[in-house]
């Protein structure tokens, strides 16, 4: 599914069902930036060592979200301008729950 969305951008957990996200990253033929989003410190190293921006360690902080977001706005300058819908749809799984969510705007 990756593939086929092309994004620019992927937030990727370590664990995830099927393998781990450095499994997902080494079969993708176009590489999206990564930021890491997981309860495990130790892959930050790793993490890292595939060029991700940033990892963030769960429970989120909303300030390092928003400094990983600056991150990720300085990555693309220099590039094309991003479109003004630049983020339409995120999914979200947390454990066994999980969801779709449309029309999400994040202003760095």
């Amino acid at each position: 599914m990756v593939e086929s969305l092309s994004p620019d951008l992927l937030f990727l957990d370590i664990q995830m069902p099927g393998g781990s996200g450095f499994d997902l990253l080494s079969r993708l033929e176009h590489l999206p930036q990564v930021i890491f989003t997981t309860a495990h410190d130790e892959h930050a190293v790793r993490a890292f060592e595939v060029d991700a921006l940033d990892y963030l360690l769960k429970p989120i902080d909303p300030a390092r979200l928003a400094a990983a977001l600056a991150r990720v706005k300085i990555a693309y300058a220099g590039r094309a301008p991003l479109p003004e819908a630049v983020l339409e749809q995120i999914f979200v799984r947390d454990g066994e729950r999980a969801g779709s969510y449309r029309s999400v705007k994040y202003d760095c």
